[in-house]
């Protein structure tokens, strides 16, 4: 005998299909008839009568079947059983089929009456042990969804506990880099003006020394007119001399001194401001270099550059600044540790995109593939307590990705130093 699962919704559940249903389904065998709502199947079931044989399945709050003709049962499931009323209907329909081939067979022979009765009686006993089962079974789940329902309950207010503990750490966190990045910025400034000091000695004790020599010439020229004292045309003359060369001196260390100040000027007002302007990258690199000067000339280590000419940026020069006078420390305090010797080559040059590719590179000690792995995570430092804080290349990364709007590759193997390739944009957004 043909079975149908036919439902009237347009989504039906699995197993079931829509479709529009005719006299012949609901009499031409065992159907098993889905809907949201008895009033969707009354009309249908009135239409075939006593000759539809199936279930009416209908969505309640408990599982409750009734029959309404010999062969007809209307079964109101819970939600709960909504992915096995297939499973449900096929277990009903089979006891009806049961059901209706021992009615033929009473039909075909009352002697055999008596022993279908038993059997309708058997099967009906099979029914309630099914219904019973499936009521036990519904019981037993819902049980078992409410207890989920607390672990779920006590397992999310655990988590809202530790997110809420989670972020409250992650914004300290944040805070102390924040903090730790400032100090180190402020550091930078102080080793510029150690710098910048130690640069000026130089000609400000050329200005002293030589105004000292002056003041003795000058005295004895005024020693000499006062106490009328003859002079010749060449002792004159070589006074004279003496006080141009001198004066040429004085200018000469001033012209410097002015220039290192106004290099210094220059990169403390980009680095503590960090104002957007016009500038060319190799003068940029010139002028870090002077100011890392006291750094770089007493030790055995060489700086060469190579810069494409005119490389006009309109971008952030102080962030740039920064980077480079960061990865020049990190070189002398990690790269050229323990070494006598050491090259540091800086590369620029403008890319078809807008952009310009600038190539820092040491043959220092390098770093092995672990190294790498976390050199720009904050905190990172193989010399801890050494002059390491961890946070060097974390600053570098973070400048280079956020007001340069660019990118760092890095390329190490142990050994043969370090190479950063950075690409940013000439005029960033």
């Amino acid at each position: 005998m043909p079975r149908y699962h036919v439902s009237l919704q347009a989504t039906p559940p699995d197993g079931f299909i829509h479709c529009d249903i005719t006299r012949r389904i609901l009499t031409g065998g065992l159907i098993a008839l889905h809907a949201a709502s008895l009033d969707q199947l009354e009309a249908l079931v009135a239409q075939a009568g006593e000759r539809m044989h199936g279930v009416l399945l209908l969505p309640g709050l408990n599982l409750n079947i009734k029959q309404r003709t010999s062969l007809l049962w209307e079964v109101r499931y819970p939600p709960a059983l909504e992915q096995e009323i297939q499973t449900l209907a096929d277990a009903l329909l089979t006891l009806i089929e049961q059901l209706f081939n021992q009615i033929d067979r009473n039909r075909e022979s009352d002697y055999y009456g008596q022993r279908i009765s038993r059997e309708v009686e058997a099967i009906r006993t099979d029914y309630n042990h099914v219904t019973n089962t499936l009521l036990k079974q519904v019981s037993d789940l819902q049980n078992a969804q409410a207890a989920l329902q607390e672990v779920n309950e006590a397992l999310e207010a655990r988590v809202d506990e530790r997110t809420r503990e989670l972020t409250q750490a992650n914004e300290e966190l944040h805070r102390a880099i924040t903090q730790l990045a400032q100090v180190e910025k402020l550091a930078s400034l102080g080793r510029l003006v150690a710098g910048i000091s130690h640069e000026l000695n130089t000609p400000l004790g050329n200005i002293v020394t030589v105004g000292t020599t002056l003041e003795s010439s000058v005295q004895l020229l005024k020693n000499a007119l006062e106490s009328n004292t003859p002079l010749k045309r060449s002792q004159l003359l070589a006074s004279l001399d003496t006080l141009s060369s001198g004066l040429g001196m004085i200018s000469h260390n001033a012209e410097r001194g002015a220039a290192l100040i106004q290099h210094f000027k220059q990169i403390s007002t980009d680095q503590t401001s960090m104002r957007r302007r016009e500038f060319e990258f190799g003068a940029l690199i010139n002028e870090v270099l002077i100011t890392l000067a006291h750094q770089l000339k007493p030790s055995p280590f060489s700086v060469q550059t190579q810069m494409e000419y005119k490389l006009m940026l309109n971008s952030y020069p102080g962030a740039l600044e920064q980077i480079i006078t960061l990865l020049i420390n990190n070189t002398l305090l990690h790269g050229f540790a323990k070494r006598d010797k050491g090259n540091i080559l800086m590369t620029a040059r403008r890319l078809d995109n807008g952009w310009i590719e600038f190539i820092y590179s040491d043959d220092g000690v390098g770093m092995d593939a672990e190294t790498m792995k976390h050199a720009f995570e904050p905190f990172y430092t193989c010399r801890l307590g050494q002059g390491g804080s961890g946070l060097g290349l974390s600053i570098v990364h973070n400048l280079i990705s956020g007001p340069l709007s660019g990118h760092v590759e890095l390329s190490s193997t142990p050994g043969k130093g370090v190479t950063f390739t950075f690409t940013l944009p000439c005029s960033p957004e």
